[in-house]
């Protein structure tokens, strides 16, 4: 369970609903229906506010879902796949491979969302001109709302989208995603600042302006370490499996009860997965705590039994990078990866392997970041 629920595809791409937009889904339906409609239309029975509110809400939700759903489709436009988005209400994460991006599609899919949104706010606008009362009512506040959204996401800070494509700009101009990122991420952490300091100096002018300050806070934690995560994702995107796999490693005999399984025997191998032979072919992989739950259940049981197949694993090749072993482990839940060369087992490349790597590229990432504020100062 991870906290999302999937309403259905569109162009391929699965939609999922983070838990928490059910609760401001109604949160904001309430205070539309008890607040904002009451105000514009004063006098009304209570379940017409009820309506409208629900309603805005909706097509709210829907607002959202069309601006990532066009950073989504110019992604796909320019050869980037595209997994998933998952909603939460305000805003939206799309689950995009960015190993195809440049500087130009970058810029594109970044300017996509904005778009999208002004070009909303400004229909609703022409709508609400058009309409009737209630239906008037609700078209101009999303017409409100998505124009403070678009011009919001166009703030030149990262990891808003006009922060993206500052960063798409500079990278483009200097040929160093690093540095590019350093700047649209200093950026971002000067708006969340602003943003925190609007809401403390609205507390003591008597206003309750929390939102200011959470949102600053969230907007400044992301871009802290956009830059560093940009640096350990181009390390390990650099890095090959063959650099860094193990061709010798400890392996179980299918045919082996797991009465036999003795693990502080295996210690020293530093292993929690482990490969399972068949003679001497790798058959598939057995966890560590699949053992031990069936050795503790019934001894006779064979190693066999625990095993997950070759064939239901995903696995690499030595020139496959250090990044899709670790996406692929994270995807599988798994802590140990087959390297698979011309259809035999070349070795394997473990999570310990890798989390040693981003220690190092933190690091890295980290010495550059302190050189760089040295030069700024």
């Amino acid at each position: 369970m991870n906290g999302n629920v999937h309403i259905g595809k569109l162009f391929g791409i699965k939609i999922n609903l983070h838990y928490t937009w059910f609760l401001v889904f109604f949160l904001l339906a309430w205070a539309l229906s008890s607040g904002y409609f009451p105000e514009r239309l004063p006098g009304k029975e209570a379940y017409v506010y009820g309506i409208l509110g629900a309603l805005a809400s909706l097509l709210l939700f829907a607002s959202v879902l069309l601006h990532e759903l066009s950073h989504s489709l110019v992604a796909l436009k320019n050869k980037i796949k595209v997994s998933s988005i998952t909603l939460f209400f305000f805003g939206g994460v799309a689950q995009v491979n960015e190993d195809n991006f440049t500087p130009n599609k970058e810029l594109k899919v970044a300017i996509a969302g904005p778009i999208m949104s002004l070009f909303l706010g400004g229909l609703f606008f022409a709508l609400s001109k058009f309409s009737g009362v209630y239906i008037g009512a609700v078209f101009g506040y999303l017409a409100f709302v998505n124009l403070i959204l678009g011009g919001f996401n166009l703030v030149p800070g990262f990891p808003l989208d006009g922060g993206r494509v500052l960063r798409a700009i500079l990278w483009k101009k200097w040929g160093d995603i690093n540095r590019a990122t350093y700047v649209a991420a200093e950026g971002g952490k000067m708006f969340a600042i602003f943003l925190i300091i609007i809401g403390v100096l609205g507390i003591f002018f008597g206003r309750i302006d929390l939102w200011y300050i959470l949102l600053g806070l969230f907007l400044y934690s992301i871009a802290k370490n956009s830059y560093k995560q940009t640096v350990v994702s181009n390390i390990l995107k650099e890095s090959k499996v063959k650099e860094y796999m193990q061709t010798k490693y400890k392996a179980l005999d299918a045919s082996m009860p797991v009465s036999g399984f003795d693990f502080k025997k295996l210690m020293s191998y530093d292993q929690w997965v482990y490969p399972v032979l068949s003679g001497k072919k790798v058959i598939g992989v057995a966890l560590q705590q699949q053992i031990e739950k069936a050795k503790a259940a019934d001894g006779t049981r064979k190693i066999l039994e625990v095993t997950i197949p070759i064939h239901k694993i995903k696995s690499v090749s030595p020139e496959d990078t250090c990044i899709k072993a670790y996406e692929l482990m994270i995807m599988q839940r798994i802590e140990l990866l087959p390297v698979i060369a011309n259809g035999k087992v070349a070795g394997v490349i473990k999570a310990a392997t890798l989390n040693e790597l981003f220690s190092m590229a933190a690091v890295k990432a980290d010495a550059e970041n302190k050189a760089k504020r040295k030069i700024k100062q």
